[in-house]
């Protein structure tokens, strides 16, 4: 194998470490359950769960996990206003645990891994 050939592969194996498209986490609540206390585990450079509904206009207590031994994580919900301060958690290195707490109007709000944007979930506020 070339020598330059082993950067690429290298490279590769970090872009894949990043984490997948966040969808194979699971989901906690429904449109028609939804859920005021919510936890979000960060195990394997993923988000579980993925999914999270929760009651628009209340609320909501959100406990975040990082369970990435030595890897440092965040979770941050990106809201459409920049003026918005997003709800968030610092970027600490696991294992750590977490809490915030906000209120969402009507809508789907991506949350991300500040640094690992392969990282990402959704919350629906219902």
């Amino acid at each position: 194998m070339p020598h330059r050939a082993v950067p690429l592969l290298v490279f590769a194996a970090l872009v894949a470490a990043c984490g997948g498209d966040g969808g194979d986490g699971g989901t906690l609540g429904s449109p028609a359950d939804p859920v005021t206390e919510v936890t979000v585990v960060a195990p394997a450079l993923r988000f579980e769960p993925s999914e999270v509904f929760v009651p628009a206009g209340e609320e909501v207590d959100l406990t975040f996990e990082n369970d990435d031994d030595g890897i440092a994580h965040n979770l941050r919900v990106k809201t459409d206003d920049p003026e918005d301060e997003q709800p968030h958690t610092d970027l600490e290195v696991g294992p750590d645990t977490q809490a915030v707490s906000f209120t969402l109007d009507p809508g789907e709000y991506r949350f991300v891994c500040d640094i690992h944007p392969g990282m990402r979930g959704t919350i629906t506020a219902v």
